[in-house]
């Protein structure tokens, strides 16, 4: 090491040092006359130093404030040429060296974990001759780095992670004499004359570029300069007044993130800015890329998609010749035939779920009695047949899901007993020929599960007595022929619930049926209880790029297709965006649009992979008719703003459209941390912008719950193009005020 001291510590001087929280600590300085180098300029002259050793695991901006103790020999404060901050913990450099110590010609920091510097931080050092920055985690050199100090001769990066180093930054040293880049990646050379200085700065034009680094140039965009921003970022410009013009925006961008970064630096905030694709931006022309508001969008569409959300509540769509003394929620998504020969004493105890999404021709010849008891649930995804024949005592004690999904022929010659005592989870994906010749006496004691891998001839001649005293989760394999000429009981059912896979009834293999998509779903391999990372399991695709199109929308609805379907069928397939854009006319293409729209018209047109339609960031003509992958349907994260809800559905079904309040301005260069900001709105009018929610988890260091959110702003954007929001804030930034996810 080039310190080695001739003589031991005379004194010691107090630095007081203010970090994060107000909390003051004192540093030891310890000053020595001699340390065994020289000053580049004058080497017959051993300098007053003082070595800080720090040991503070100081990792926010800090600042020095004064200096207490007294000087041997006339020194004071400002005989302090030397400063060296070594070993532990110093991610940034202090401010206010100059104040204390304004005639610090050499400055290092080494072993200390330091992660960035930035001419801001050197300038303080306006003698600054030397200055060893070494053993640490740099990873990218800005090319301003000594704007502000031309005299140095002498500089040292030894052993840093050094990847980028801006094209000017050799401007900016004029006097430079000797300098030491060895072991990083893209170069390891040292200079000791001006030949070799020479080569170095070949070599790292060549080795070291920053053009298109992106956001491979990490938290040097915190820092970043004007000059490097246009290379970074790939900027081009119509002609030098627009260039100046962007350089202006630039700086007042520049001016934001120093503030922030700086509350961030002492503890004040929970998140940091940088420069990004927006850092040449202004805030009027980020706004006018949001596309999502969902607020906005009209009753007309709200209804037409409604009608597919197997969350709705509530009575809609009712027909013109209306219904008698019908109680409860009434009837939901009514078609327009209506309901057909209601009995005059209309239906008896409808409950607040009401008939869900019946279609065709409704029910038909309903008795007098009309439907006892009907389930919460109601009766879901009726036929177009509906149910023919129902007997005077109508189906008793249905199960709270009900029947569901029942064939085109509907269940036919339903006992006058009824079914009775359906369980919870009702019959599930009854075959096409339904229930034949059920006895009078129904089924009785059905277990919890129901009946499971029913064959397509469905029981026969189920004897009189039914199923008696069934237990366990219902009945798996039955053989094709169903039973034939059953003579008593049968006892000891097992198995879980009922699937509808490829086309038959099948048992699942493994189990974790997720609710409301009868699929067995891949993948939950991130789980715990209080993490989730859909990105771990493979459900996720590489982050993209909406550019100036108001399609957030359209990203966030195709991120959740992509997350379904790879569920389902166990590969990750990335969809197109562009066909949403052209084709979903529910929606606006590049002036806004809405999820639920977008899940209503893949439910009926599909959508196609991304390279057979690939994103253009403009609407064009739809050039596409019909995609080999569809839902069936949609569900809404229910109540509004409910994270818990969110929470479970984003740990148990998969990647989850939502929309956020991106109306601060701190959004649009957002770097790192959990986003948690004063003025971020948590009412659904609030919410401008769709993201897709991929996992939640809890970032230790700030101690809070947080989001984990797919933007599509390009990988500049946040870590990566992802990014973390405050969770359990009160349904902070409305995350959980519009979400939405399509089911299979």
């Amino acid at each position: 090491m080039v310190f080695c001291a001739k003589s031991f510590l005379l004194f010691a001087l107090i630095v007081t040092i203010l970090i994060p929280n107000s909390l003051q600590i004192d540093v030891r300085c310890e000053y020595q006359i001699s340390h065994g180098w020289k000053l580049i300029e004058n080497p017959d002259n051993d300098p007053y130093g003082c070595f800080i050793k720090n040991t503070l695991n100081v990792n926010g901006k800090t600042s020095i404030t004064s200096a207490t103790g007294q000087h041997n020999n006339g020194y004071d404060d400002s005989s302090v040429v030397a400063l060296n901050i070594y070993e532990g913990t110093c991610e940034v450099i202090p401010s206010g060296f100059s104040s204390v110590f304004p005639n610090v010609e050499y400055f290092s920091v080494w072993s200390a974990k330091l992660k960035s510097v930035s001419s801001a931080d050197i300038q303080q050092f306006s003698k600054l001759r030397e200055i060893w920055l070494y053993s640490n985690n740099l990873e990218y050199l800005e090319s301003n780095l000594f704007e502000f100090n031309p005299n140095v001769q002498y500089i040292n990066f030894n052993s840093n992670k050094i990847k980028y180093i801006g094209g000017n930054f050799f401007t900016n040293l004029p006097n430079l004499q000797k300098a030491n880049f060895r072991d990083n990646p893209c170069t390891s050379s040292e200079a000791n004359d001006g030949a070799a200085l020479e080569a170095i700065k070949r070599e790292i034009r060549q080795q070291c570029p920053i053009n298109g680094a992106g956001e491979r140039i990490g938290d040097g965009a915190k820092t970043i300069g004007w000059d490097d921003f246009v290379l970074v970022f790939n900027k081009t410009y119509a002609d030098n007044s627009a260039k100046a013009y962007r350089q202006q925006i630039f700086l007042q961008n520049q001016q934001i993130i120093r503030t922030h970064n700086s509350l961030y630096d002492q503890g004040g905030s929970t998140y940091s800015l940088a420069f990004n694709i927006f850092g040449d931006w202004t805030f009027t022309e980020y706004l006018s890329i949001m596309g999502f508001f969902p607020s906005q969008q009209s009753k007309d569409d709200f209804a037409a998609a409604a009608l597919y959300d197997l969350s709705n509540v509530g009575l809609q769509n009712v027909p013109g010749g209306g219904f008698q003394n019908v109680v409860g929620g009434g009837f939901q998504n009514v078609p327009a035939g209506g309901f057909q020969n209601v009995p005059a004493g209309g239906f008896q105890n409808v409950p607040a779920g009401g008939f869900q999404n019946v279609v065709g021709g409704g029910f038909q010849n309903v008795p007098a009695g009309g439907f006892q008891n009907v389930p919460a649930g109601g009766f879901q995804n009726v036929p177009a047949g509906g149910f023919q024949n129902v007997p005077a005592g109508g189906f008793q004690n249905v199960g709270r899901i009900g029947f569901q999904n029942v064939p085109a022929g509907g269940l036919q010659n339903v006992p006058a007993g009824g079914f009775q005592n359906v369980p919870v989870g009702g019959f599930q994906n009854v075959p096409a020929g339904g229930f034949q010749n059920v006895p009078a006496g129904g089924f009785q004691n059905v277990p919890a599960g129901g009946f499971q891998n029913v064959p397509a001839g469905g029981f026969q001649n189920v004897p009189a007595g039914g199923f008696q005293n069934a237990n366990g989760n219902g009945q798996q394999n039955v053989p094709a022929n169903g039973f034939q000429n059953a003579a008593g009981g049968l006892g000891n059912f097992i198995g879980g619930l009922i699937r509808n896979v490829a086309g038959g009834l099948q048992s699942s293999a493994n189990g974790g049926l997720i609710p409301g998509l009868g699929l067995n779903l891949r993948g939950k391999r991130s789980t715990t209880p209080e993490t989730k990372d859909w990105r771990i399991d493979g459900a996720v695709t590489p982050i993209k790029n909406q550019q100036s199109c108001q399609s957030c929308w359209a990203f966030s609805a195709v991120g959740a297709l992509e997350g379904l379907f790879f569920r389902k069928n166990g590969r990750l397939t990335s969809f197109s965006e562009q066909q949403l854009v052209d084709c979903s006319k529910k929606n606006h293409g590049c002036n806004k649009g809405y999820t639920n729209s977008a899940f209503l018209y893949t439910r009926c047109q599909g959508i196609v992979t991304d390279d057979t339609y690939p994103y253009i960031a403009k609407e064009k003509q739809c050039a596409v008719t019909e995609g080999l992958f569809k839902n069936v349907a949609y569900k809404s994260v229910l109540p509004n703003g409910d994270e818990d809800m969110l929470k479970d559905i984003v740990g148990n079904v998969g990647p989850v459209s939502a929309g956020m309040d991106f109306t601060n301005q701190n959004s649009m260069l957002f770097h790192d941390g959990v986003y948690l900001d004063d003025g971020c709105l948590s009412d659904l009018g609030s919410i401008n912008h769709a993201i897709l929610v991929i996992g939640y988890g809890h970032d230790s260091a700030k101690n809070m719950d947080y989001w984990l959110i797919k933007n599509s702003f390009g990988t500049t954007w946040g870590e990566g193009g992802y990014g973390k929001v405050a969770r359990n804030k009160g349904n902070h930034c409305a995350i959980a005020s519009a979400a939405n996810y399509p089911v299979a």
